[in-house]
């Protein structure tokens, strides 16, 4: 048995959950996809109400005035265009620009310097599209280059290209035929120490089939996935990220075109197969946004009506529920990252939450060792005050002071005991976890 009585002045171990920051924000993120968090610089993100402009302050500053929030106005660019996608690399912000209404000639591509006093940097604009054709998708970096895919016509003629922005002229690297106009794109993944990028390509004139797209940066190749799946399309851009575990397996959502719902899908990549797992409303971070390391192995997701957090399961895909915080929030997510959510609070703005370590709230924690060394099941107690971190359903993290994972598993049960302390049971998600 292994048990770690909890002390303040000297923590055992790490375990974090979502909890207020005590802030109501009067401004909020476009959707989850369009903000980030820098170490240094703190929280960029797309105005919900101007796409063309990015706000951008601090966790302290928000503390003082929750309405404090500095202005980067970037809508006399060339063509008063609207941010579609960014990419955060180091201390520079990469972005493309377009109106993705049938009504943008072209694409423009910039980068916001935060260690320059958040200096605009344009790079260029695209050529050679037909009129009113240009829609954007995503932008993406593949070691030290950075690239646009998008869909177009020219000369009446309907394609998907991916071009490389790192430089001006852009330069296309390939391109696909495509007729459709309600043709679309996810928002991609570039797998660690990969040289391919991964999206969801909607294709309406086969069948309405939902393929993988890929591009290769070693043969400048576009394919598109042999599997598909029937029936289904991109989903709204609030849902449109793709999440990758790590190892070969891309999680993300489609939407079945015959019954309008979304549907948890899983894409094996050794195996170029597409799987459809179960009906969800859930929002998943893209990859990109995700730092892959401790606490934060994998991406994150959340409930778009029922306030629970979830994270992505390594190896199988699919999702885990992290967090049920309907008892806590007055009204639903709206965007998440690694460290920090917004909800809506439902008298007026949007309440801010911390992914923070919460350790020091669990008076007592013990579980039992299987035969391998791997943990298998256990409690913890917690005092009433705190109890409201967890519910039967969440899984829940124990690492070591060293940041090494030692329990990963299930709250199987909540129960008082007769001192009115809460009392958890736990169950280790097994050697899928590991």
């Amino acid at each position: 048995i292994f048990i770690v009585p909890i002390s303040p002045e000297e923590p055992k171990m790490q375990h974090r959950r979502y909890k207020a920051l005590a802030i109501t924000s009067t401004k909020k993120p476009l959707n989850t996809h369009l903000w980030w968090e820098h170490p240094t610089y703190g929280i960029i993100m797309v105005d919900s109400t101007n796409q063309a402009v990015l706000l951008h302050s601090t966790i302290a500053r928000l503390l003082v005035d929750p309405s404090d929030w500095s202005v980067i106005d970037l809508s006399d660019n060339t063509n008063s265009y609207k941010i579609q996608a960014g990419w955060l690399d180091g201390n520079d912000l990469w972005l493309v620009m377009s109106n993705n209404g049938g009504i943008a000639d072209d694409f423009e591509v910039f980068f916001i310097e935060f260690d320059d006093s958040n200096d605009c940097n344009p790079v260029g604009v695209s050529a050679g599209q037909d009129a009113n054709s240009v829609y954007v998708f995503d932008l993406f970096f593949i070691t030290g280059n950075i690239y646009v895919v998008n869909l177009e016509t020219r000369g009446g003629g309907g394609l998907g290209a991916v071009w490389e922005v790192s430089t001006h002229p852009f330069t296309q690297k390939d391109e696909w035929e495509f007729v459709d106009e309600n043709s679309s794109l996810g928002s991609g993944v570039v797998p660690s120490g990969d040289d391919k990028y991964y999206t969801s390509h909607y294709n309406p004139d086969v069948g309405n089939r939902f393929y993988i797209m890929s591009y290769d940066k070693s043969g400048d190749l576009v394919t598109i996935s042999s599997d598909f799946l029937d029936g289904y399309r991109n989903p709204d851009d609030q849902l449109k990220g793709i999440s990758y575990d790590g190892n070969n397996i891309l999680t993300f959502i489609a939407k079945q075109v015959a019954d309008e719902k979304n549907y948890i899908c899983i894409y094996d990549i050794t195996e170029d197969d597409l799987s459809v797992l179960t009906e969800h409303n859930v929002a998943l971070m893209t990859d990109r946004n995700n730092s892959g390391s401790v606490p934060n192995e994998f991406e994150k997701g959340f409930g778009l009506t029922n306030k629970i957090v979830y994270e992505i399961k390594p190896k199988r895909g699919g999702i885990i529920q992290l967090q049920n915080l309907s008892s806590q929030l007055s009204g639903n997510i709206i965007a998440i990252t690694d460290t920090l959510l917004f909800a809506i609070n439902s008298g007026g703005g949007w309440d801010m939450f911390e992914f923070t370590d919460v350790s020091t709230e669990i008076s007592e924690i013990e579980y039992d060792y299987g035969i391998i060394g791997i943990p298998q099941s256990g409690k913890f107690i917690t005092h009433p005050d705190f109890q409201a971190n967890w519910n039967k359903g969440d899984s829940i993290k124990i690492y070591d002071q060293f940041d090494i994972l030692e329990f990963w598993g299930i709250i199987k049960d909540k129960n008082r005991d007769d001192r009115g302390f809460y009392v958890f049971d736990i169950d280790s998600f097994g050697n899928e976890a590991y």
